[in-house]
């Protein structure tokens, strides 16, 4: 096993420090190994200094261009920064250099939204959804994005299909409340708040609409 090889290995394990060590002393060995550049850039990532990481990256595209891993790495590194646009163009790059797993999809439609884009990202997001039909993230961040752009029944029925996987996504219930809440169905709306407590007791969004809404209904009776 060659030492990047080993490295990841312990990146997969949050062996950091050992990790950090071997990609260095492969680095030392050799400075023109991409993925060793890529996987200490990685690996800063993951040690919450992205920062430090994007010379990493740059270095590895640096030395090959067309390395679709360091692009993502790199985009990882801009998002943690909050540089969405940037973000955005690295992860771009990466789908057009072939790299077009779910998790590429999902980051560039969810930098697009960071961004204000949302209308630019839902096919990203549908795309990751699609190719990972189990990854609730990605379902749910599709359907925030439909219903940000008015696709309202759109929204409901992935949040509904989240709610069908996990029954106590307080997220899902949340947004459905808000759904139904703007359709003027206060009593759904009401359950779908209670729901989204009883899963998730310290979610303040749902405690806050729960009132709002009880409080509106007493106003009614």
């Amino acid at each position: 096993m060659e030492a990047y090889e080993k490295a990841a290995e312990l990146l997969r394990n949050v062996q950091l420090d050992e990790a950090c060590q071997l990609l260095l002393k492969q680095i030392e060995h050799d400075p023109e190994h991409v993925i060793a550049w890529t996987n200490l850039g990685n690996l800063l990532v993951q040690a919450g200094e992205a920062g430090r990481a994007i010379g990493f990256f740059l270095q590895a595209i640096e030395l090959d261009g067309r390395a679709a891993t360091a692009y993502y790495g790199l985009g990882t590194a801009y998002a943690r920064q909050e540089a969405y646009a940037l973000a955005s163009r690295q992860f771009q790059k990466a789908l057009e250099l072939g790299l077009t797993d779910s998790d590429v999809y999902f980051m560039l439609g969810l930098m697009l939204e960071k961004s204000g884009q949302i209308l630019l990202a839902i096919p990203y997001l549908l795309r990751a959804k699609e190719l990972e039909p189990t990854d609730q993230e990605a379902a749910f961040q599709y359907g925030l994005s439909l219903a940000k752009t008015g696709y309202l029944k759109e929204a409901e029925q992935v949040f509904q299909d989240l709610l069908a996987m996990d029954p106590v996504y307080a997220d899902a219930h949340y947004n459905l409340g808000v759904l139904k809440v703007r359709s003027g169905l206060l009593e759904e709306a009401r359950k779908h708040f209670q729901d989204a407590l009883e899963s998730s007791p310290e979610h303040l969004l749902s405690r806050d609409a729960l009132a709002s809404i009880e409080k509106e209904l007493r106003s009614i009776d």
